[in-house]
């Protein structure tokens, strides 16, 4: 088969295409953060990323506050630079802890693609105080409620869900991940075996998740040569461990970390401030990582042959306003919109589980949609015609503000605002949610 990737201002597409096809194309669209182990199909609370981007040197942000679906949000700042946000959910089933970095992959060397996953896994196993390495194994069975590893582009996540009676120890345990982490050879080396194998899968593996990242990083520089760079996983094998020490301590640190706790903290026994005052307060805070600047996106297109298909499929990819720009709140609400229309008309498949995607946290500066492709489509521009299609019909549907109030609300939770009625429920049986919470 043969795919083309490529990246245009304008819709395009990326497809990959059956051994001996031929295609034209233009832009691209990735999921990056590929987590250990999902939750559902939830987005990671914005709330988290906008506090590693957004500077904050007031002790504390604000009073606690009541949102609507009753739930008790609350932000302030150590001393040391570590800045915490909590949600209060009465009768949640557990707790939610994140531990979040303001760097991602945009600050891998040439050469080293795939440390900021490598990072992450050492941070998250490694030995920490009197805590010893650990396996994911090991962790599958300690934390039945579920956990993440998350690493975007500009930021990495450390997620575990615990229940109401390790939520103390859980978070001493993060705590001193945050403050006496000591990566040794034979962790690394667990780390690099895993790191590895989930770099192959992203790159080269499921079909969806292979053409988002391999067209993202074509329009990156480098081009698709950095692709092949992360799918063979060479620069986590070169990685030395006395690099891994060292990158850890100049990034894993409170001035460039915030801490999300989302679940029963009511329901908990402990005074949720004082218990992170006294775990996280006495950690040296380090120094702030500086913002990584954005990696230009150029347009480009490139055949890719891949075996084990029968026919080809392709990704248009649209670039987004950035997300300080004024549109930016108007375009993405039209994005979910045109999504759930053209999800009703193309509809799912096993190699693309969904024809739309757009990571708001992970990957704003583009979103993707995924075209159905006919083999006679292959030398044509039918796929651009049949995305403009849709868009078409689309715009003369009529859309109630009933509808759009409602597309508004199940997704502002996201933003820091009011669950709706749905996920208030859910919140209280399935730890997913409070995972995508924290």
């Amino acid at each position: 088969m043969r795919a083309v990737l490529g990246f245009s201002p304008l819709p395009a597409f990326d497809p990959i295409l059956p051994r001996g096809s031929r295609l034209k194309s233009i832009a691209p669209h990735t999921p990056f953060a590929r987590p250990a182990r999902f939750f559902g199909s939830f987005v990671a609370a914005a709330a988290v990323l906008f506090a590693v981007q957004t500077p904050a040197p007031a002790q504390s942000f604000a009073e606690p506050h009541r949102l609507a679906d009753t739930t008790i949000v609350d932000s302030w700042q150590l001393q040391n630079g570590l800045r915490v946000v909590t949600r209060d959910i009465r009768r949640a089933p557990g707790v939610s802890v994140t531990l979040a970095f303001g760097t991602g992959s945009e600050q891998d060397p040439q050469g080293r693609e795939g440390r900021a996953l490598l990072l992450a896994h050492a941070a998250f196993l490694s030995a920490a105080g009197e805590f010893p390495q650990r396996s994911l194994a090991e962790l599958e069975k300690a934390r039945p409620l579920g956990w993440r590893i998350e690493v975007g582009r500009r930021h990495t996540r450390l997620t575990e869900v615990a229940t109401i009676e390790q939520f103390p120890g859980v978070l001493h345990q993060f705590a001193q991940r945050l403050g006496s982490l000591t990566p040794m050879a034979p962790s690394l080396a667990a780390a690099k075996k895993g790191v590895t194998s989930q770099l192959s899968e992203n790159y080269r593996g499921q079909l969806a998740v292979a053409l988002s990242y391999q067209v993202r990083e074509l329009g990156a520089p480098g081009g698709y040569d950095r692709a092949l760079a992360y799918a063979a996983g060479k620069g986590v094998e070169a990685a030395t461990l006395r690099e891994i020490q060292d990158a850890l301590v100049a990034l894993y640190v409170p001035a460039n970390a915030v801490l999300s706790l989302a679940g029963n903290l009511s329901g908990s026994g402990i005074e949720v401030k004082r218990a992170i005052e006294g775990e996280f307060g006495g950690i040296a805070g380090g120094t702030r990582a500086p913002e990584t600047p954005a990696q230009p996106i150029v347009p480009g297109f490139k055949i890719v042959e891949r075996t084990g298909i029968d026919r080809p499929f392709g990704v248009i990819g649209l670039i987004a306003p950035a997300l300080s720009d004024t549109t930016h709140p108007s375009f993405y609400m039209h994005s979910l919109l045109v999504g759930a229309h053209l999800i009703r008309g193309w509809g799912r498949s096993e190699q693309i589980p969904s024809p739309f995607q757009y990571s708001l946290l992970d990957d704003p500066e583009m979103l993707r949609f995924y075209p159905p492709i006919t083999p006679s489509d292959v030398d044509s521009l039918r796929i651009r015609e049949s995305y403009n299609e849709g868009i078409l019909a689309l715009s003369r549907t009529a859309i109630t503000r009933d509808e759009y109030s409602q597309l508004h609300a199940s997704v502002v939770w996201m933003l820091g605002g009011p669950m709706n009625l749905d996920l208030r429920h859910r919140a209280r049986t399935d730890p997913g949610v409070l995972a995508a919470l924290s």
